[in-house]
């Protein structure tokens, strides 16, 4: 998946609550958001099937934890220029 330039739409804060992170990944042409900290490092990453495996485990309950709480901070992530023959060996490791 290539994200284009401007990210920003699909950052949060770590006190977002995972339904307005739901609001985001529902209003964009993505299924990712970024969790980012007042620093602008990347925390974690969050995706529409890490949300259905959240609301099979926590009902709706989880739509007002914290973002933070529930991120995946073991993501996969290229750098910027990178060819696809240098990143698709690291995406057969995860079967992606």
């Amino acid at each position: 998946m290539i994200i284009e330039n401007d990210i920003g739409k699909y950052c949060v804060s770590p006190d977002s609550s995972v339904y307005k992170v739901v609001e985001i990944i529902g209003a964009s042409k993505e299924s990712i958001v970024l969790c980012v900290g007042p620093n602008k490092k990347l925390l974690g990453v969050f995706t529409n099937g890490d949300l259905l495996r959240l609301l099979v485990e926590h009902n709706e309950k989880a739509l007002s934890m914290p973002i933070q709480s529930v991120v995946n901070r073991k993501f996969k992530y290229a750098r910027f220029g990178e060819s696809l023959e240098e990143i698709n060996p690291h995406l057969e490791k995860v079967n992606y």
